[in-house]
């Protein structure tokens, strides 16, 4: 299966045509009957279409690099020139071998995208079965621990055929007529009786043809499924179709593992947004949850910590799955859909490169597709209903909205919004908005300063935006520096930074008080 797969993708770069037309050639040639030629070519279409879709991510990813090489190319060049200015000659040459470092790169990403570009203007596909990590292995053979380039190549040849792959039917012998099951007994497991199958293979002509039965396959999970799936098929009517049962053998160093993939029904829908909406904001240190009520009005919370920094693949995983479980347990448990963000961190993390250190590592470890395919996954098993919203603006509006009225984190209030805006809730920048400090809450001037500047129209997000950062964040300091402690003489007023024409900061208020929903600040 694995040498006809392998050759019917020299046929397709060969000719030209897909991988259907050259059918009676491969079969002919590795005597394999239509449903196994079929499952060769779906694996091999499959595989053709990830790396198609591999290589556009990498030409887009290739396109933001460059942009961000050009943009630390042309900054660079401009600090260089102000080092001239001053004759400091220590910076100068540190600023030269920067920029000569720069355009290298730049350079090799350009090259890099030319050929992934004619690549696919050409319609090739690169595809290298056994691994391009093996396949390096042979120049280096101490380095990875092997004798010779015999033991190599013994090696290479038995990653290449490590599995194959069978395709499934719903009108065949219970889903699959080339791997069929069949229900053999049950077996009882500390007191649960757990069905027991036989699969019979249907071997190809080129090795003798003829059937080779697997008895005593016990499936510690799904083995319930499997028997309801063969009891449908048992039921079934000439000419009906029942589920599809595919499946794949997989040899690993204790053995042979089977996979089998079946079609699950869509599991019926047990919330509605009537009852309101639960809130996620997925960030790289946890997610928070904020659930609503039909009116928008917040009424649980909780913080599900996820230090996903420094782990493993398989650690970082199993803390998202365990995540996204308790998500799904509470949003089907009060019966209100999940609102999430429509979010693509790829044109920033192409961008790492020329961002500062403790950034780069942040958005590294920030999984979040593997978080969103998590909770999705989970949600379409549990019955779950996901509603996807726009993600413009939500943590600069739960941070002057509801962040002091509710008493809630950075988190915890954009996860407010967005449960409001996933129920259609519209919301409007108030006339005072309340900002947070390290040492208490400040009350920002927007309607003075919006006078004093003579504009009569309402801010914008995007100003907003500006003037709280500028309001509320420190200076900023070189790399390394330690971050200054800015308090008055008595250590119990902060001051934040103003604009010139913003106006004195308002009171600055230590606690916060909340009743009935609101928060009083100031007197």
């Amino acid at each position: 299966m694995n040498r006809a797969e392998r050759t019917l993708l020299a046929l397709h770069q060969k000719t030209g045509q897909p991988p259907a037309a050259c059918k009676k050639e491969t079969m002919a040639r590795f005597g394999l009957t239509a449903r196994q030629f079929n499952a060769v070519r779906y694996e091999l279409e499959g595989k053709i279409q990830a790396q198609k879709e591999i290589r556009e991510k990498h030409i887009q990813r290739l396109q933001g690099q460059i942009r961000a090489t050009k943009r630390a190319v042309e900054e660079t060049e401009e600090a260089l020139k102000r080092a001239k200015g001053k004759g400091n000659q220590k910076r100068i040459r540190s600023l030269r071998g920067k920029l000569i470092g720069k355009k290298r790169r730049l350079d090799i990403l350009k090259t890099r995208l030319r050929n992934l570009q004619a690549e696919a203007e050409a319609g090739r596909v690169a595809l290298c079965f056994g691994g391009r990590k093996l396949f390096l292995a042979q120049y280096h053979l101490a380095k990875n621990g092997l004798p010779d380039h015999a033991a190599w190549l013994a090696k290479w040849r038995k990653t290449r055929s490590d599995g194959f792959f069978l395709l499934g039917s719903g009108d065949e012998t219970n889903g699959n007529q080339t791997a069929t099951l069949y229900e053999e007994g049950e077996e009882a497991v500390a007191g649960e009786k757990r069905p027991l199958f036989t699969l019979r293979l249907r071997l190809p002509e080129a090795l003798g043809g003829g059937h080779v039965w697997l008895r005593g396959l016990r499936f510690p999970y799904g083995g319930a499924r499997l028997d309801e799936v063969l009891k449908i098929h048992e039921a079934k009517k000439k000419g009906e179709k029942g589920p599809a049962l595919s499946c794949r053998l997989v040899r690993k160093a204790k053995g042979w593992y089977l996979h089998l993939t079946v079609e699950l029904p869509d599991a019926p829908i047990v919330t509605d947004r009537k009852r309101g909406a639960v809130g996620l904001d997925l960030n790289p240190d946890g997610i928070a949850l904020v659930e609503v009520d039909k009116d928008g009005n917040p009424i649980h919370r909780t913080f599900f910590p996820l230090p996903l920094q420094g782990k493993t693949k398989g650690q970082a995983k199993a803390l998202i799955l365990d995540a996204a479980k308790a998500l799904v347990a509470h949003a089907r448990a009060v019966g209100k859909p999940l609102a999430l963000e429509r979010l693509d961190f790829e044109k920033k993390k192409t961008e790492l490169r020329d961002r500062s250190p403790g950034y780069a590592r942040m958005l590294s470890s920030f999984a979040y597709d593997l978080m969103e395919g998590a909770i999705r996954a989970r949600a379409l098993k549990e019955g779950v209903e996901v509603l996807a919203v726009n993600p413009a603006w939500t943590s600069l509006l739960g941070r002057v909205k509801y962040q002091v009225r509710y008493g809630l984190s950075v988190h915890e209030s954009a996860a407010l919004v967005i449960a409001r805006r996933g129920l259609g809730l519209r919301e409007e920048v108030p006339r005072r908005p309340v900002c947070k400090t390290k040492e208490g809450y400040l009350f920002c001037p927007w309607r003075p300063a919006r006078k004093r500047v003579g504009q009569s129209k309402a801010w914008t997000l995007k100003e907003l935006k500006g003037i709280l950062q500028w309001t509320t964040s420190e200076p900023p300091r070189k790399r390394g520096a330690r971050r200054p402690r800015r308090r008055s003489p008595s250590g119990t007023e902060v001051f934040p930074r103003v604009l010139p024409w913003l106006g004195p900061p308002g009171p600055v208020v230590p606690f916060l008080t909340v009743g009935d929903g609101r928060a009083s600040a100031v007197k």
